[in-house]
């Protein structure tokens, strides 16, 4: 019997658990979901775990010969499957927006991509650098590790903003400003995690600010808006052309938007800018104008969000670093990871939430409004975007993997603590939202009557009784 058993079976174990999963879990979503609290993304890292001590033992990546040659093919893999997940969500999140939303509703996202990520950054940065240093960590690598934690991951936000049950407890505004925002940051935190990069491989100071205004900000950043842009208005054209001329058969439509996220992905990666931030910017094109006839048309891509997340997941799980993660300290990497949970955005969202008008869209209830901001502030996920920059800063850096260990952890403690919460804590923002609101409007009511029996002439002061008295 022993002659039967395949060379490299725990592939096959692996490729049977994931199958499995992706069955089960789609069986039973809501229930797992909205029951048992178990998010996709939490399932499939778990199952990853148990798969991990067997797949590391047989796969252990080689040591590097060093920078650029004889890399590792473990964290190439995860960089290019980071990338490729990503973008599938990426464009799952921009086709899920509403019509011209962000040409509407630019307020909010520069307020999301600016002062937000800009504190939550610094606030990240604080909380390595008291922490981090003690397991051997620079300030670079600390800044390092606070710009990789900054975006929100579109894939992990999937779980909870899309489907059923979010449409149910979440009000609208707030749902597409969190897509949105998960959609954009991942692509806008490349100029932050480029700094510190620069920082540690320019030995001068001037000349690596320079380097990264002129590579990290202008031409990564405006290279990828601009070949996005470009790239989303041809992939349209070629859509109405197909329409117009009866070319296109439904069943492609599937096969259209995985074109749109791995052309735009490979081709802008490929002259060296953000490849993340075309694919949204792409979509965003692709969409802007779409009539509502066609919004069915892509509904099959959310079959495929599952299986690009629990597949990823999995992997992510099989591979995690236990015995680094046990160097540089368990206590001191759960203590780093909680309270950047905490303080890293709650804080930031809570004092802009003023200046963000999706959250005054159908609340008038000061309240409310802050309970809005504290969901929004609160769940901020950790994911794929996190490890693809940790993955990516592992390669720039000569295999210097104590910022990607860092991250890993953090983002597990993500998929954790956000795929148990996210349900119950939309419960609450829903009953909270809607006492708020009938308070607002009790109080309201009461107002006015004071308002109309004040205005009242009393019947003691009229002029016609006075007049009649006379």
């Amino acid at each position: 019997m022993a002659d039967l058993i395949p060379p490299l079976a725990w592939l096959h174990i692996t490729v049977g658990a994931v199958g499995g999963l992706i069955m089960t879990y789609t069986f039973m979503m809501r229930k797992l979901k909205e029951g048992l609290l178990i998010s996709e993304s939490f399932a499939a890292l778990v199952v990853g775990v148990l798969l991990g001590p067997h797949c590391h033992q047989r796969a252990r990546p080689p040591r590097r010969a060093g920078r650029g040659h004889g890399s590792s093919g473990a964290p190439r893999g995860a960089l290019m499957l980071s990338r490729i997940v990503l973008a599938v969500q990426l464009v799952s999140a921009g086709l899920g927006l509403p019509l011209r939303y962000v040409e509407r509703q630019w307020r909010s996202l520069a307020v999301l991509l600016g002062p937000t990520m800009l504190a939550t950054w610094a606030i990240a940065f604080a909380i390595a650098l008291w922490l981090l240093p003690h397991a051997g960590a620079s300030w670079q690598l600390c800044l390092l590790v606070a710009a990789c934690l900054t975006p929100t991951d579109p894939v992990l936000a999937s779980t909870i903003l899309q489907g059923r049950f979010a449409e149910l407890h979440l009000p609208a505004p707030l749902r597409f400003m969190l897509q949105a925002e998960s959609g954009a940051n991942d692509g806008m935190a490349l100029p932050y995690v480029m700094l510190p990069i620069t920082l540690i491989l320019q030995p001068s100071l001037p000349h690596a600010l320079t380097h990264w205004l002129a590579v990290g900000c202008a031409y990564q950043v405006g290279v990828a808006i601009a070949a996005g842009m470009v790239y989303g208005l041809v992939a349209r054209g070629l859509l109405y052309v197909g329409d117009k001329y009866g070319l296109i058969d439904e069943p492609s439509f599937l096969a259209h938007i995985i074109g749109l996220a791995l052309g735009a992905l490979g081709l802008v990666r490929a002259i060296g800018a953000s490849g993340v931030l075309a694919v949204f910017v792409a979509t965003i094109a692709f969409s802007s104008r779409e009539p509502t006839a066609e919004e069915g048309r892509y509904d099959a891509i959310n079959g495929l969000e599952i299986i690009a997340t629990v597949s990823y997941f999995t992997y992510l799980g099989a591979v995690l670093p236990f015995p680094a993660w046990r160097a540089i300290g368990i206590p001191r990497l759960l203590l780093f990871a909680l309270l950047v949970l905490l303080l890293r955005r709650l804080p930031v969202l809570l004092a802009l939430a003023p200046w963000l008008p999706d959250l005054h869209r159908q609340t008038l209830s000061k309240r409310a409004l802050y309970c809005q901001a504290g969901f929004a502030g609160f769940f901020g996920p950790i994911g794929v975007g996190a490890v693809l920059y940790a993955t990516q800063a592992y390669e720039e850096l000569d295999g210097d993997a104590t910022a990607a260990h860092v991250v890993l952890f953090v983002v597990v403690a993500s998929v954790v603590v956000h795929g148990v919460t996210a349900a119950p804590l939309s419960r609450l923002l829903s009953s909270c939202i809607k006492k708020a609101e009938d308070e607002h409007r009790l109080k309201l009511r009461q107002q006015q009557q004071q308002l109309a029996f004040g205005e009242l002439p009393s019947v003691a002061s009229s002029p016609a009784r006075d007049s009649c008295e006379c």
